[in-house]
């Protein structure tokens, strides 16, 4: 029992510890760098994938995955890994930056072994690529010339989604890793039922079946003799 403890606890531990967080602002047109790195001393080279969104167990809406040394997929050709894949610099290039590219991004480091991944969620704001009409018309700016309106409109909608995506980010965060311990919970316990059942000896006879039994005398049946 104590074993089992101390692996439920460690993996909580690694569950916690696995999971960090950056952001990156670039420009409409420019190359973009969302960074993510691991240890190759420690881990050998290993499958890395980039996704759009936070997953149990692989990438979702993958955009581009490696092998460890070469490049398997890329959803386009503006997608590119950084050129040190041998040193574990599996960093993200994004060229020409569109306004659909903002958002979050995950890098997953698929590291050997039960829930042993490693995830870097990197969030991407486009400067001049988010709309600022919204903001302009919901929220009183000081009026000075017309770029600096519309560069403070973006900078106001920039940082509201920055802290949108946190609180969004921390709920499926808690969700996940409440799937996780759940699982690493439940799977033990319904396999330590399964033993216990199996190892249960069979029902004992019914009373009737007794006299068959050796210890259990033959019963004659009672004659009144009156």
């Amino acid at each position: 029992m104590i074993v089992f403890l101390f692996f439920i606890s460690s993996n909580m531990l690694v569950i916690s510890c696995s999971e960090s967080s950056n952001m990156v602002v670039g420009q409409v047109g420019d190359t973009v760098k969302l960074p993510c790195k691991y240890d190759v001393n420690t881990n050998g080279l290993v499958n890395v994938c980039w996704g759009r969104q936070q997953s149990l167990f692989s990438c979702e809406n993958t955009v581009i995955s490696s092998d460890g040394s070469q490049v398997t997929f890329r959803e386009s050709n503006r997608f590119g890994l950084a050129s040190g894949l041998e040193r574990g610099d599996v960093s993200l290039t994004i060229k020409a930056a569109q306004k659909s590219d903002v958002g979050m991004y995950v890098c997953r480091i698929e590291i050997p072994g039960p829930f042993n991944d490693i995830s870097h969620n990197v969030y991407l704001f486009i400067r001049n690529g988010l709309d600022p009409k919204r903001v302009i018309s919901e929220t009183q700016l000081v009026p000075t010339t017309a770029n600096q309106e519309k560069q403070d409109a973006t900078d106001v909608y920039m940082y509201e989604a920055v802290a949108v995506v946190h609180t969004e980010d921390k709920m499926e965060t808690f969700i996940v890793n409440t799937v996780r311990v759940g699982a690493v919970v439940f799977i033990p316990g319904l396999i330590i039922a399964l033993l216990f059942r199996l190892r249960r000896p069979e029902n004992t006879p019914a009373e009737g079946e007794c006299k068959n039994l050796p210890g259990f005398p033959d019963q004659q049946p009672h004659t009144d003799m009156r």
